[in-house]
């Protein structure tokens, strides 16, 4: 069932489309043998061989390229959360200090008080000696003025022979 020279079931259209398309116009025939001459259709396998191996260069490097891209995209990742982790310990840093501060400046407000209170109980206790002293010079006439009554009253030394 031939509809004419454009029946794309003929074999010859699939040839003259491959060779038109590899670039080889106009198509020149071998006379003796009514075939594509071998010095045509050499160049063209040659052509294409070169370029499928391009074609597959292309291919890996760019899947390099791709997986090169998710390393990096890793790292970027990684380091962002490197970051992140550093800005959060610097922040702890700075809350320990802040703590650290306020602990040493309550140590020293008490450190003030116990000297405060240690001065307080230095001056009581002189208060408690020179009171202590004054009852006792109060208190020496009133004994001796005992102890004389009681020498005249003999009662001192009988209290002593028993």
């Amino acid at each position: 069932m031939v509809t004419g020279l454009c029946d794309v079931r003929h074999p010859m259209i699939h040839t003259l489309t491959f060779l038109i398309t590899s670039g080889y116009s106009p198509l020149q025939t071998d006379p003796e043998k009514g075939q594509i001459s071998s010095e045509q259709h050499q160049p063209a396998s040659e052509q294409h061989q070169p370029a499928s191996e391009q074609h597959h260069l292309a291919s890996e490097q760019h899947h390099l390229a791709s997986e090169q891209h998710q390393l990096v995209s890793e790292q970027h990742q990684l380091a962002s959360e490197q970051h992140q982790l550093a800005s959060e310990q610097h922040q702890l840093a700075s809350e320990q200090h802040q703590l650290a501060s306020e602990q040493h400046q309550l140590a020293s407000e008490q450190h003030q008080l116990v000297s405060e209170q240690h001065q307080l109980a230095s001056e009581q206790h002189q208060l408690a000696s020179e009171q202590h002293y004054t009852a006792s010079e109060q208190l020496f006439p009133i004994r001796n003025k005992f102890n004389q009554a009681l020498n005249r009253s003999g009662m001192h030394r009988a209290n002593r022979q028993r």
